[in-house]
């Protein structure tokens, strides 16, 4: 595992890094280049079969295996599929595997689907990946805001130790000390939706909290970085209404993925 360490001397923050950092998509924004992803099987398959194409993901190799499980459905709500129209928020976007699960999933429904990505880099691959799946033939509407949520104005957000998942507005073990500069954006001005995914690296709980639609909401994934946010999150979701249908914590109780479905909200947007 690759080190890394601040260290406050002489006033100033210095970083400690072994030679082998993995850290790999720092680019100059809008340029373009990584590794081919393919997709399931069935994902998307008789669209892109009518359309007579079958785009392929684009990503560094260091993110591979995570935006395969995404692409297989990590993020699926059980019981719940959208309707035709249906506003879904992705907050922390990262490269697109999410979006281009759902719209796969559901290749027929005119989704009106919301991206939230703060890096430059990683907007630059979500933007690249949309375009190749919308291009064939996908009836949903996607745009895309270079914003963290999280609050408004200028934020420093931390690269990642391992790969460009790890990005945070918070310094922790999986963050190097490099760090850009992104714009924020408050969770109260986030439009209404029916389907709310949110992974951004340990802001979800402050997300859940300061989204005023949430009695509009059907449908909540996310990824949990704490024990403690795992319990707040259950502790506020709960009584909101949802019921917890998935939850997978593979490596650690302090990392893992949550599936809450609204009471009554099975087949409906």
């Amino acid at each position: 595992m690759n080190t890394n360490r601040c260290q406050r001397k002489n006033g100033a923050e210095q970083c400690r890094l072994n030679e082998t950092h993995a850290y790999t998509n720092v680019v100059t924004p809008c340029r373009f280049f990584g590794e081919p992803l393919t997709l399931p099987a069935e994902a998307g398959e008789e669209a892109m079969t009518a359309a007579g194409s079958k785009p392929e993901f684009y990503c560094p190799a260091n993110m591979t295996e995570h935006l395969a499980s995404v692409l297989r459905g990590e993020y699926d709500v059980p019981g719940y599929t959208p309707t035709d129209g249906a506003t879904v928020l992705d907050l922390g976007a990262n490269l697109g595997a999410f979006v281009v699960w759902l719209i796969t999933k559901h290749p027929d429904l005119r989704l009106n689907v919301i991206c939230f990505e703060p890096h430059p880099s990683n907007a630059s691959y979500l933007r690249e990946n949309i375009s190749r799946f919308l291009g064939v033939g996908f009836k949903a509407s996607v745009t895309i805001h270079e914003e963290a949520v999280y609050t408004r104005g200028d934020l420093t957000l931390y690269e990642g130790v391992h790969n460009c998942g790890e990005n945070s507005l918070w310094h922790g073990e999986e963050q190097s000390c490099r760090t850009v500069t992104v714009h924020g954006r408050s969770p109260a001005d986030l439009p209404a939706c029916s389907f709310l995914k949110i992974d951004t690296e340990g802001a979800e709980m402050a997300i859940l909290l300061g989204y005023p639609h949430m009695d509009g909401v059907k449908a909540v994934a996310l990824e949990f970085h704490s024990s403690r946010d795992r319990q707040a999150i259950k502790a506020l979701l709960n009584p909101a209404g949802f019921t917890l249908v998935g939850e997978d914590m593979p490596i650690s109780p302090e990392r893992g993925t949550q599936k809450w479905l609204r009471t009554g909200a099975k087949e409906a947007a």
